[in-house]
């Protein structure tokens, strides 16, 4: 949220608006670090991660994507 507001200024003197307070549109999170991981045994990981240094907007959900390293499966979503 922004609050804007209007100075004008003459060589005497200077007058202000009154102030209006502003929310921009939500745009995409910025600053994602990659998540950390713990391998428990061979078949249980836990994985851990922060919030985006700015989220932009509320975030709804967070989606946990995995592949097969050296194949061509794709994505699959946790």
């Amino acid at each position: 949220m922004f609050v804007v507001q209007l100075e004008v200024c003459t060589v005497y003197a200077c007058a202000r608006s009154e102030s209006v307070s502003v929310t921009t549109a939500e745009s995409v999170p910025e600053g994602l670090t990659a998540p950390s991981v713990v391998v428990h045994n061979s078949s249980s990981m836990s994985v851990i991660w922060t919030e985006p240094r700015r989220s932009n907007g509320i975030i709804v959900n967070y989606q946990l994507y995995r592949t097969v390293a050296m194949s061509s499966c794709t994505y699959d979503v946790l």
